[in-house]
Formats: C-alpha cells, structure tokens, sequence
C-alpha cells in the first residue's frame, strides 16, 4: 500500500518530534546545502558547521511523512535541483521518487472518489430523485367516479431581463430541464383528464416585450407538452398581467388568454368553474365553465381567496372548492363560521375531504412546482 512508507517512524526522537513546519525546513536544509541546519531545530554540532549530505540523507530516510510533507520536499527538491552536484542529484531524485509516486497513487484515488461522489450526485438530482418522488404517490383509477385533475402552480419560467447575461442561458437550461422532467413524471403517474395552470406562468410577463414572451411561449409549450385531447384551463398571476406591486392592467389580461386559451371537454358537464382576480383593486372574474346541472363549483384564484378577498368578492354564489397558489406553500384554508383555519400541508401522502352539499368552502392553496 503506497500509505505504508509513509507510516514509518524516525529512529531519531528528536526527528520525530519536529512539527510539520519544521520538518519542511529540514527538507529544505537538506536540499540547499548552504542553508544552516539550525531553522529545522534539530541541535547542532558546535564542532561541525554543517551537516554532511549523508547525515541529512539519514535524517530524511528514517522520517516519517505524510502528504503536506511530500509535498514540500517535492516542491524544494525542484527548486533546489541545480544546486547539487550529479551525485548528490541521483541520491536525491532516488529519495524522493517512491514518496512521490505514493503521493500521486493518493492524488489518483482520492480524484477517483470525487468523481465517483460527483457523478451520483448529478444522477440522483436529474434522474434517480424523481423515482424516489414517486414511490410516495397513490394512483387513482380511471373510472366514472374519479376526476383526474393534476395542478401546476407558479412555474415561472425565467426570462431574458432580470438574469445576468452569462448566467442567463445556464439559468433558463436549468429550470426549463427541472420542469420538464417533473412534470413529465407527475404527468404519466396520474395520467389526468384535464390540467389547470393557477398562474405565473412567465416571470417576466409584465416587463417582456413582444419577442421575449414568444420565446418563453416556445419554451413553455415544449416544458408542458398535454396531448390536446386533454382539459387545459390558464389562468393568469401578478408575475403575468400585474396585480402585485402595480395594477392589473387590462391589455396584459387580453394578451394572457390569447395565448393561452382554455381548453375544455371532460370538465364542462360537471363543474362550475370560474377565474377570479381580485388584485390591487381589480374585478376580474372569467365563467370558464357553465353547465346546467353542476356537481360542484370551483374557483380559481392565483392569490389566496379565503384569507384576503372572499369579504370583498363579488361572487355570490355558492363555492365549494377554490384552488390558488402564489405564496409558493402548501396550506388549507377553511371557514369556521366566521373565523378562518388555516393548516400546513407537510406530507405527499394523499388529502381527503368532503366538499359541498352545504359544506362550508375549502380552499387548497399549492406550492411551486419550480425550485425557483
């Protein structure tokens, strides 16, 4: 084993009391002939002024080493090559060459263990991570009792303004590559009838020009590929139309659904659905869907509804169900006459609850799908 020279002790105490500083000054001593030996603190010969080469040799030879000493003795072996003469050069390059290959056999096993650690890190987080995800997840079946509907709250796919320019594309490659695998994976595990976007879509909407969100338009329909076979319902957030830090406004809303139109056809016989925005002061409020003879009525809401806006909203029909998103947590909201339960949602394990028929609404709000 290349370790095993370096576990050999001196025979000299005073050698094997040396700090490593010191022992490094020894190497350099002994390399730099007309350095004193005193600075390694090793006691002189008051009778002898200097060493001779082979009492150093000695020394050295029945050392002890480790990696930081090799290392100096390497460094100072080179330096001082031209110093000796062909003799003292030959005994010297013959010291050093098996501590040297010993240290370079540990360079080489310790590269070997990086890489390994590095390569299944970069497995685990790409790809192994996701499987271990869905070992904690409960498929339902596909039959007339159970609607499928599979959630994606503030994506917020990175834009072209707000991101340096060299870390841009990295960024955008990046989260682009999170989103897509996870909800390719959430995607064929629940395999749902219809998908609902709970807004912040981009996260430049607001701010990004005309060929910016067609780029991130591009991106997008490549990251959430759905058959159109499938139920899509888009509903916009402070990141896409404003409502956050300026007033909604009005042309952004327009240019939101022109975009991203609804799509509906498994949901449009049972569901009431209905997009409310009630932002900085705004009415928005979209009937996604209408039927005559509706199971439940679900609102959809990118800021929470219950805890802000249900005193104020201008909705006054009956809701059972309200799903929002925007604080990227997982909470549930529930009126309790007339004060407000809130509970955290910790566990991927599945929720049950019993919803309308007189029920009080329920408000589930989710997090972010992106690591963002």
């Amino acid at each position: 084993m290349y370790w095993s020279r370096m576990a050999e002790y001196s025979s000299c105490p005073a050698v094997s009391r040396m700090s490593s500083r010191q022992l490094i000054n020894l190497y350099s001593s002994f390399f730099h002939t007309h350095t004193p030996l005193q600075s390694s603190g090793v006691k002189q010969n008051s009778t002898d002024e200097k060493e001779s080469f082979s009492e150093r040799l000695h020394i050295i030879r029945n050392t002890r080493i480790d990696a930081e000493k090799i290392w100096g003795m390497k460094r100072n072996w080179r330096r001082s090559r031209g110093q000796l003469d062909g003799t003292e050069k030959a005994e010297a390059e013959s010291l050093c060459k098996p501590y040297v290959e010993d240290f370079h056999a540990y360079q080489a096993e310790t590269t070997n263990q990086l890489s390994a650690f590095l390569l299944s890190l970069v497995l685990w987080n790409e790809w192994l991570s996701f499987y271990w995800s869905r070992l904690g997840w409960e498929s339902h079946p596909a039959d007339s009792n159970c609607v499928r509907i599979l959630i994606v709250a503030d994506p917020q796919l990175i834009g072209y303004r707000n991101e340096p320019s060299r870390v841009g594309p990295i960024s955008r490659w990046d989260s682009d590559g999170y989103l897509r695998v996870g909800f390719s994976h959430a995607y064929s595990f629940f395999d749902p009838q219809a998908v609902i976007f709970l807004g912040d879509l981009f996260d430049e909407g607001v701010e990004a020009s005309a060929q910016e969100i067609l780029l991130t338009n591009t991106r997008f329909e490549d990251i959430f590929y759905v058959p159109e076979s499938k139920d899509m319902i888009y509903i916009s957030g402070d990141n896409d139309v404003g409502g956050e830090h300026e007033f909604v406004d009005s042309k952004l809303v327009e240019r939101f659904h022109r975009i991203f139109p609804d799509f509906i056809n498994t949901l449009k016989d049972s569901f009431t659905i209905t997009e409310v925005n009630l932002m900085s002061g705004a009415r928005v409020v979209r009937n996604v869907s209408s039927p005559q003879d509706s199971r439940l009525h679900i609102l959809l809401s990118h800021p929470p509804y219950l805890p802000f806006y249900s005193g104020i909203s201008p909705i006054k029909d009956r809701i059972d169900l309200i799903l929002s998103a925007h604080d990227h947590t997982s909470h549930t909201h529930e009126k309790q006459g007339r004060s407000l339960e809130t509970k955290n949602i910790y566990s991927s394990r599945p929720q049950e609850r019993l919803i309308g028929n007189g029920r009080p609404p329920f408000e589930i709000q989710f997090p972010t799908c992106s690591y963002r």
